[in-house]
């Protein structure tokens, strides 16, 4: 409620992302290995995304929008 009511302008959705990210591999004990073959991208681009080095925004948006429901699906 706090961002709908403050707006979403400190919200950072690549942070967010790699937040849930690592809790992935760290609560539910997966690979960055067993999360790319889940979600159809390279290893080596999500370690990548996951240091903030990525630089293709394609790629960055399918591993954002895919770790949300990743995590989603994981957690109902």
């Amino acid at each position: 409620l706090t961002m709908l009511n403050f707006g979403f302008e400190g919200f950072d959705a690549r942070k967010r992302a790699i937040l849930i990210l690592n809790d992935l591999l760290t609560d539910y004990m997966l690979s960055t290995k067993n999360i790319s073959e889940i979600i159809h991208v390279e290893e080596q681009e999500l370690i990548d995304f996951r240091q903030q080095q990525l630089k293709n925004e394609n790629v960055e948006l399918k591993i954002c929008v895919n770790i949300i429901m990743l995590h989603f699906v994981l957690r109902n």
